[in-house]
């Protein structure tokens, strides 16, 4: 916090990733949204394998048969529309409470979410992308990537642009079909990447406008997946 600027949830566990981190499908984010109120933590821990649990079971402890179920994230929803296109998860129809539980369980732990700054806050400049406390996360973050072989490895949002804009092959500007059928005013933009990572590349992709307000979730994300990995 003192390096960034910005105010970080100190009295909440960090939150490095959750799902599986053999997944085929990667999503990087910049951070965790949390206030920094401890009497809020869902799942107390007290040892390293309670809380790798945690994390990798995330989905099965909000959203499972045994679990919290108390709040059905937005956020989740979101990635539930953004996961389908790629058919890389088994999701079942959502037109009821318990289809909408098991997708949203399916989104979170069938594949590996890796938080870039691992401390939650309820706001992040982008401006602090600049300290080399955050590029250091950013090599944490390539290092679990590298580990072993992956079908989508997608960094979501614009704001990171300062740690993968160099590493951009190819953009692609397209304007998406909303439910109605329409074509929307607004462009969308995905780039394919090639990180450099200890004598490799790494191929990835740069959802620059996944957090665009109003965007058609799945429409972008059927774009994506036949542009990922075009030259």
């Amino acid at each position: 916090a003192e390096a960034t600027g910005q105010p970080l949830a100190d009295r909440q566990y960090p939150m490095y990733f959750t799902g599986d981190l053999d997944a085929q499908f990667v999503l990087v984010h910049l951070n965790p949204k949390q206030t920094d109120d401890a009497a809020e933590t869902v799942f107390p821990v007290s040892t390293f394998e309670q809380y790798f649990d945690v994390h990798r079971n995330w989905g099965a402890r909000m959203y499972g048969s045994d679990g919290y179920r108390k709040f059905k994230s937005r956020f989740d929803r979101k990635q539930v529309r953004f996961l389908r296109p790629f058919n890389v998860i088994d999701f079942g129809p959502d037109d009821n409470e318990d289809g909408l539980l098991r997708n949203l369980e399916r989104a979170v732990d069938n594949k590996l979410q890796l938080e870039l700054v691992p401390y939650g806050s309820d706001t992040f400049n982008a401006r602090a992308f600049a300290v080399p406390e955050v590029k250091a996360h950013f090599q944490r973050v390539l290092r679990v990537i590298a580990a072993t072989s992956r079908k989508y490895v997608l960094f979501c949002g614009a704001v990171f642009g300062p740690l993968i804009g160099d590493s951009v092959t190819k953009t692609h500007r397209f304007n998406l079909r909303r439910k109605d059928g329409a074509l929307e005013r607004a462009s969308s933009e995905f780039s394919n990447l090639s990180i450099p990572y200890e004598g490799r590349r790494i191929p990835a992709g740069w959802c620059r406008s996944w957090a665009r307000q109003g965007i058609p979730m799945e429409s972008y994300a059927g774009e994506v997946a036949n542009r990922y990995g075009s030259d």
